[in-house]
């Protein structure tokens, strides 16, 4: 993780600026995905120095899934 870990924050920060500028020109199927990337670098982060986050990180992948496809038009 320790290799991973300045390319997940720089991902993180392009994903910020990015959701940043959708959010300001109004396309927000473009910047809830850009939350969502953020959202998802900040979780792989946290959970993959822990020992059980398989199961953890497969429910958080099914629940995004169904929010993406229920909000976001079956992305």
């Amino acid at each position: 993780m320790q290799k991973a870990q300045p390319i997940v924050l720089f991902r993180s920060a392009n994903e910020s600026l990015f959701a940043l500028q959708y959010g300001c020109s109004a396309h927000t199927r473009a910047w809830a995905m850009n939350v969502i990337g953020v959202v998802r670098n900040i979780v792989f982060t946290n959970w993959s120095s822990a020992k059980e986050h398989s199961a953890r990180a497969h429910s958080v992948r099914r629940g995004i899934r169904s929010f993406c496809s229920g909000h976001l038009g079956g992305v």
